[in-house]
């Protein structure tokens, strides 16, 4: 900036809101096996704004932080993108609900609803009590069997009903479920990347998700076109109700790692001593995952003992873990026992299960859950902050309805399951498919998710310029500041950066919060919740924690451009003076830089 502040004055071109909603549906799925035999719910037709870019492409933040020009962003966009049911016969059944069953029951399988702490029989009412469906009150049902091994997307009574009629109308047009209607969908990239599908042996994704190139290497895109995951791994997760598995020729179809299932409650999956053997045999990475069952915070520790006891009778050590060990959150139903419905009555459950693998030396640990879980009674600040893996089959990680969740994730590595109808050799039947990997913001990229906290200390933070339309970013992303100068933004990361921040974690380290304003295109990044929080609730978006900044260390000014808007920030304090004089709102000391 030191030597364009005259350009950065000029004010600039804006662009318009990057807004583009898709059609939507609701495919996020409870993977332990609530879902399938039925399809996906009506469509609603998104509104799609006009985009328009002036010059080289000014830059929005995709919901996970990843930067993607507008152009590319409505080219993975098509107004009312259809979702459909499996079959016509499945169809014909949705909505067929007994008249005693209320509206806010949830619908678990096309023949069952969970009333409260009962499972119910759809179309007659009556209470199930068949041990094989609700277990016991000594022990839990496997969660799979409500559904016979299928999967199924649990919604409300009241949303089954509705898409009834919907669902049929549909049948007689589209029969697969796969089907989006996009046709392809767009470049399928973000800023950057190469377009194309990047793992043509494993299935893409509902709409529009789809695996691509970013850098040359393989990724996963977003149904909107933006990046999901940079450096990504085709990802398949199992059960014994995958029966027995060919694993040779699973390995040899592309697929890069499993999560296996170790239990459901305390009860062993009656697979997991071969899958993890033939994993380790042919070389596969593996992580695994138990469906809990926890109704407090005690089952929860032996949950996490009985997974820790039979990975050690394996001779699994926390070494051998490849990928993390998943505690699987979901809305369970169990004869005799109370699901938890409040987030801190989740805290204390996930706690103690964190603490009974910590304590048994097995501390890659991570939440899985649903996108609606996690905006019910899942959502905690607390909670999101260990989610590494969500399960959602629209076209987007956080889509619920018409609209985005409040969820993103926080850690460096993430990962999708985007679709429970996978086909993959080696596997009869179908078999969840998920895509692993890292955002642009993080410096993640090995072949297996890195363990938390393992970090170099220094977090450097470049800033880029767009001189046509007068817009700043700063990123993380060594690959995305190069990726922008290659397309003509001015690098002004003075000797390699503009500041130096630290990991997460640090010593007495601060979280800096991002915000974008859809309407002008500009960002603000604050040490400050408060406005953090005030700028949200103004109608921002909200888009957490850019990084984190040292406890002491040179300043960070901030300057704020009253004609455009826009903010900027330098550890010169020359430079502060001097675009002060220039007319610019000196803010003082931002955040700290190492």
């Amino acid at each position: 900036m030191a030597d364009g502040k005259t350009e950065h004055m000029a004010g600039r071109n804006n662009t318009t809101d990057r807004m583009a909603a898709g059609g939507w549906m609701r495919r996020e799925r409870s993977k332990s096996g609530r879902m399938k035999r039925f399809g996906a719910v009506t469509t609603v037709a998104g509104a799609v704004c006009a985009l328009l870019l002036t010059g080289l492409p000014a830059m929005s933040l995709a919901d996970d932080g990843t930067a993607v020009a507008a152009d590319t962003l409505a080219a993975g966009v098509d107004a009312g993108a259809g979702v459909v049911p499996t079959s016509a016969s499945s169809a014909s059944s949705a909505g067929t609900v007994a008249a005693s069953i209320p509206d806010d029951a949830t619908v678990i399988s096309d023949d069952y609803a969970a009333v409260g702490d009962r499972i119910v029989d759809l179309q007659s009412g009556e209470t199930v009590t068949d041990p094989s469906i609700v277990g016991t009150a000594e022990t839990p049902a496997d969660p799979l069997a409500a559904t016979g091994g299928v999967s199924f997307v649990p919604m409300t009574v009241r949303q089954w009903r509705e898409s009834g009629a919907a669902e049929a109308s549909a049948a007689g047009s589209e029969t697969d479920g796969s089907a989006t209607g996009r046709s392809g969908s767009g470049s399928g990239g973000s800023s950057g990347a190469e377009s194309g599908n990047g793992s043509a042996a494993f299935p893409n994704g509902i709409g529009g998700a789809k695996w691509g190139t970013y850098g040359g290497a393989k990724a996963f895109y977003e149904g909107t076109g933006s990046l999901f995951a940079r450096s990504a791994k085709a990802v398949i997760d199992v059960s014994e109700w995958q029966g027995r598995i060919d694993w040779a020729k699973v390995k040899a179809s592309g697929v890069d790692a499993a999560i296996i299932r170790v239990s459901y409650g305390t009860v062993r999956d009656k697979t997991v001593q071969y899958n993890i053997a033939e994993c380790r045999r042919l070389g596969i990475p593996f992580g695994v995952y138990v469906y809990s069952y926890a109704y407090d915070s005690a089952f929860a520790a032996s949950e996490g003992r009985s997974v820790a006891n039979i990975l050690k009778s394996l001779g699994v050590k926390a070494s051998d873990l490849k990928y993390p060990v998943f505690y699987d959150l979901e809305a369970w139903t169990w004869t005799g026992h109370t699901r938890p419905t409040r987030p801190a009555q989740y805290e204390s459950i996930v706690n103690a299960w964190y603490k009974a693998l910590q304590s048994s030396g097995y501390t890659n640990l991570g939440v899985y859950s649903y996108t609606s879980y996690l905006e019910t009674a899942l959502k905690s600040s607390t909670i999101y902050a260990k989610v590494r893996w969500v399960a959602n089959y629209s076209g987007r990680y956080r889509l619920l309805g018409s609209k985005l969740g409040t969820f993103a994730f926080s850690t460096s590595d993430r990962m999708w399951q985007y679709t429970e109808s996978g086909t993959v050799p080696g596997i009869s039947g179908k078999v969840d498919c998920n895509a692993f990997g890292y955002p642009l913001s993080s410096s993640g990229g090995s072949s297996t998710p890195s363990k938390p906290g393992a970090t170099s200390g220094r977090v450097p933070v470049y800033r880029v310029y767009n001189r046509n339309s007068g817009l700043h970013h700063y990123t993380t992303s060594a690959a995305e500041k190069n990726m922008l100068v290659a397309k003509g933004w001015r690098d002004e990361s003075a000797k390699g950066a503009a500041f130096v921040t630290v990991p997460k974690g640090t010593a007495g380290a601060r979280a800096v919060y991002r915000e974008y304003n859809r309407h002008d295109g500009n960002h603000n990044w604050t040490l400050n919740k408060a406005e953090h929080d005030m700028l949200v609730r103004l109608g921002w978006k909200d888009e957490g924690v850019a990084w984190y900044a040292p406890a002491s260390g040179r300043n960070v000014y901030r300057l704020y451009n009253r004609n455009s808007g826009e903010h900027v920030y330098t550890t010169s304090y020359g430079e502060y003076v001097s675009v002060v004089k220039a007319g610019w709102r000196g803010e003082n000391v931002a955040w700290k830089s190492l």
